[in-house]
């Protein structure tokens, strides 16, 4: 198992918004963390990011017991592990493209690697990008930056929060098609926390886990 979670309580001021017996996401499983605003999704997605602590639990990922360790060992941690693609893209805008990357790359402790960098931009076709800078971005555009960053260190999981929900029909399609591609192309496991059920179908039934929040 990649994750493996037991006995997990999480939730603010108090009250418990999610909580799972056991949760367990395999190598290579695609899942999908569905469910309306305030249901708990995004705290989980925090708490598979090594960015949060939930109030109860053991969590395992990648045989390694995130929860106890030290906030500079779970940046190291993310850093060389997870690769996040949040709904704030975070784009630093007085950087290039390329710079952001390469930038990411030296805050993960990786060696900044221009190659590397070039290649991910050629590969999600915004090779014409690398020295424009994040206010000359599409949407679209700014979303391929970030799944760029996202896989540059070559992470064993791809965490995504709603990157479809701000996006049309077709640019939605996209962007998930992408993020499985992107997925596939690097042995990631992708996961997924949104309430845009237009993806629902690109995931096994077994693989969606739909949050509710819990009293």
């Amino acid at each position: 198992m990649l994750v493996s979670i037991t006995d997990l309580k999480a939730g603010y001021g108090g009250k418990t918004v999610i909580a799972f017996d056991r949760l367990q996401i395999a190598r290579g499983q695609h899942t999908l963390l569905l469910g309306p605003s305030g249901s708990g999704k995004t705290t989980l997605l925090n708490i598979l990011a090594a960015l949060a602590t939930p109030m109860t639990g053991e969590i395992s990922i990648d045989n390694v017991r995130v929860d106890t360790l030290s906030e500079s060992q779970r940046d190291h941690f993310r850093g060389q592990k997870i690769g996040l693609v949040m709904q704030r893209l975070h784009l630093i805008s007085a950087l290039s493209v390329r710079d952001n990357l390469l930038l990411a790359q030296r805050l993960a402790g990786v060696q900044a690697n221009g190659k590397c960098v070039n290649a991910i931009l050629e590969k999600l076709g915004i090779a014409n990008k690398f020295h424009v800078y994040p206010h000359q971005l599409s949407q679209g555009e700014a979303q391929r930056v970030a799944i760029a960053r996202a896989v540059l260190n070559s992470p064993v999981m791809i965490l995504a929060d709603e990157p479809t929900s701000a996006l049309d029909d077709a640019n939605a399609e996209a962007a998930i098609a992408l993020l499985f591609a992107q997925a596939e192309d690097h042995g990631a496991t992708l996961v997924v926390a949104t309430h845009d059920a237009r993806i629902k179908s690109r995931f096994k039934s077994e693989n969606v886990i739909a949050l509710k929040g819990a009293a």
